[in-house]
């Protein structure tokens, strides 16, 4: 299943008013399970998992069923070099988010560094002295994954023609 696919069978899904676990291995050392593969586990112990062998597909039902019940993203090791991040999903789903554009601001970073997903621990303790609110303390984890993303670096050009020259910030006299 493509990305856009899994995005707009999550979507129906939400529409339908259905509760599920999304699960997306951050890591793996598994034969035939890479990275970024994606799982949809439902409340009925159901999945929706093309391509995945077996073993690690069994492995998600039970810390699928307990980030359902708990209704609280995380990360398990669900088998030995096989993690997968865990998100509940449903019509009650809600964001809180303390310190927002620390978050926005590491996963942009991330994003423009290139790779897979991944699982960036983010501080939010004021030692940046912000305001407005966007610090609480602690860490926060957020699971980073590129979507549509360029698998390069941006390109930065500089425009063509004379620099500006330096000015003195002492007057001449």
């Amino acid at each position: 299943m493509t990305t856009n696919a899994f995005h707009s069978r999550i979507a129906g899904l939400l529409a339908e008013g259905r509760s599920f676990c999304c699960a997306t291995v951050v890591s793996s050392r598994f034969p035939g399970l890479p990275a970024g593969a994606k799982a949809l586990i439902f409340s009925d112990g159901g999945t929706e998992a093309a391509g995945w062998p077996e073993e690690p597909l069994l492995a998600l039902r039970a810390p699928a069923m307990e980030t359902l019940r708990r209704r609280l993203a995380r990360s398990v090791e669900v088998l030995s070099g096989v993690r997968v991040f865990f998100d509940a999903l449903g019509p009650a789903a809600e964001l809180i988010v303390c310190g927002e554009r620390r978050a926005k601001s590491a996963a942009l970073r991330r994003l423009l560094r290139g790779g897979g997903p991944e699982l960036l621990e983010i501080s939010l303790a004021d030692d940046f002295g912000n305001k407005g609110g966007d610090v609480c303390g602690g860490t926060i984890t957020v699971f980073v994954e590129p979507a549509g993303v360029a698998k390069r670096r941006p390109e930065i050009k500089v425009p063509a023609g004379p620099r500006p020259q330096p000015q003195s910030r002492h007057p001449r006299g």
